[in-house]
C-alpha cells in the first residue's frame, strides 16, 4: 500500500518530525510505502530523503487554491486539467492519505491556519482517496465548523491523542472517534552526538519557545522561569540546567535556542542543545531528572522516558496529554501564573519526583499500546 503523509510543517520542529518518523517507521514495518507531502522539501530532504518527498501546496497562497480547483476538476472530468502537478499526482496514486497535523486542525491559531491544514483533507476527499486524521488534538471550531464536520465526517478514520478532543468533535456531531495516543510515543531514542557531559548530581531540562512567551501575556516568562530555576538550585544545590530546543527554525523567530539563551541574562548558567535528530532530543530529555516544558513534544519525550514534567500550557493539548499519565496537577496555563506559583509547582514536583516518575512509568505501557493501535486501525481499512 502506498501511503501519503500530510500535515507536516517541517522537520525543524522536532515534535512534527517525531510524529512523521514514527508513523513512517510503523507503516514501513508493516510493508507499506511512505511518501511525505511537505511544504519545505529543502528543509526536510536530509531527514526524510528527497526521493520520498513531494512538495505540498498547503502553505502556498497561489498553488494551494489552484490545486483544490485541479482536484475538483479531476473529480468531475476524470482528467488532469490546468496543468499537471506532482502533489495532485501523489494524492491520485496514494492508496491512503494519513494526516498528521498534530494540533493544527483548530481555530486556536486562526482561521487561515486551520484552512491550510484542512486543505490536504480536502484534496484527498475531492480526489476520492481514503484518508485518515491520525492521533491528533482537534478543535475547537467556530467559523470552520462546517468544513470540519464535512471533512472529518468523510474520513475513513479519525483518532484522538487525548480525551479532551472528543468534546470538540462531539460539538460538531462526530462521535465515533477513538482515543489512542500520539505516534511520537513510539519514537526510538538515538545516541546523542556531543551531549554535554553531566557534571552536577542532578540535571534540570528546560523547554521554552517564543510562542510560549507570547502566550504568557503581560508576564515575563523567561524571568519567571529563571526565578524558579534559581529557587530550585538554592534548594537542591548541585543542579545543572540543559536547554531543550524542540524547534530550531526555519528562521530565528521560530528558534527555541534564542529564547533559552535569554535565561543567561537572568543569571542562569545553561547548556543549550543544538539542532538534533528528534530521537537524539528524546534521549537528551531522558537524561534529565525533571523537565520544565513549554513544548508539548518535549513533554511527550519526557513522559515517554519516565521524566516528571511541569507543563506550561497554551492549548488544551497539554492538559490532555498530561492527563493520560495522571499528571494533570502539574500543568500551568500560560498567562495565569507568576513566578511564585511556578516555583511552588516545581519544588513540589522535585520533592515528589521519584513517586511521580514511577507513576508515569506505570502509564507508559498502556500509552504505547494505544499509540500502536493507530496502525492496527489503519490495517483494518485495507480490503
Amino acid at each position: 500500500m502506498r501511503v501519503l503523509l500530510t500535515g507536516t510543517y517541517n522537520s525543524c520542529n522536532k515534535g512534527d518530525a517525531a510524529m512523521q518518523l514514527s508513523t513512517a517507521s510503523m507503516l514501513r514495518k508493516r510493508g507499506h510505502e511512505v511518501v511525505f507531502a511537505t511544504p519545505e522539501p529543502s528543509v526536510d530532504a536530509d531527514l526524510y530523503g528527497l526521493e520520498n518527498i513531494v512538495t505540498a501546496s498547503r502553505r502556498d497562497a497561489k498553488r494551494a487554491p489552484l490545486n483544490v480547483v485541479r482536484a475538483a476538476l479531476r473529480r468531475v472530468t476524470g482528467r488532469s486539467l490546468l496543468g499537471r502537478d506532482e502533489e495532485i499526482d501523489a494524492y491520485a496514486n496514494a492508496d491512503l492519505v494519513v494526516d498528521l497535523s498534530g494540533d493544527m486542525l483548530t481555530e486556536d491559531y486562526g482561521v487561515p491556519v486551520a484552512l491550510s491544514h484542512f486543505q490536504p483533507l480536502l484534496l484527498a476527499w475531492l480526489l476520492g482517496r481514503p484518508y485518515v486524521a491520525l492521533a491528533q488534538s482537534i478543535g475547537p471550531f467556530k467559523w470552520t465548523s462546517p468544513i470540519a464536520r464535512l471533512l472529518l465526517g468523510q474520513a475513513s478514520l479519525v483518532t484522538a491523542r487525548e480525551a479532551r478532543t472528543l468534546n470538540h468533535l462531539n460539538k460538531i456531531g462526530l462521535r465515533n472517534v477513538e482515543v489512542t495516543a500520539d505516534t511520537a510515543f513510539l519514537l526510538e531514542p538515538v545516541e546523542v552526538p556531543n551531549l554535554p557531559k553531566q557534571i552536577a548530581s542532578h540535571r534540570l531540562g528546560v523547554s521554552l519557545s517564543a510562542l510560549a512567551v507570547e502566550h504568557h501575556g503581560d508576564g515575563d516568562l523567561v524571568a519567571d522561569v529563571a526565578s524558579a530555576i534559581s529557587a530550585l538550585q538554592s534548594e537542591v544545590g548541585d543542579l545543572e540546567v540543559l536547554g531543550i530546543p524542540h524547534v530550531t527554525g526555519p528562521n530565528d523567530g521560530k528558534d527555541d535556542r534564542l529564547v533559552l539563551q535569554l535565561l543567561q541574562n537572568h543569571g542562569i548558567e545553561i547548556q543549550v542543545l543544538g539542532d538534533l535528530h528528534p530521537g537524539a532530543m528524546k534521549a537528551a530529555v531522558a537524561s534529565c531528572d525533571l523537565l520544565i516544558g513549554a513544548r508539548m513534544h518535549a513533554n511527550i519525550a519526557a513522559l515517554g522516558s519516565g521524566v516528571p514534567v511541569v507543563a506550561l500550557a497554551y492549548s488544551h493539548k497539554f492538559h490532555g496529554i498530561m492527563s493520560e499519565f495522571g499528571q494533570q496537577d502539574f500543568v500551568l496555563d500560560l498567562g495565569d501564573f507568576d513566578e511564585g506559583l511556578l516555583q511552588t509547582y516545581i519544588q513540589k514536583l522535585w520533592q515528589e519526583r521519584s513517586v511521580v516518575a514511577e507513576e508515569i512509568r506505570g502509564h507508559r505501557e498502556d500509552v504505547v499500546v494505544r499509540a500502536t493501535a493507530n496502525f492496527d486501525r489503519i490495517e483494518s481499512l485495507i480490503p
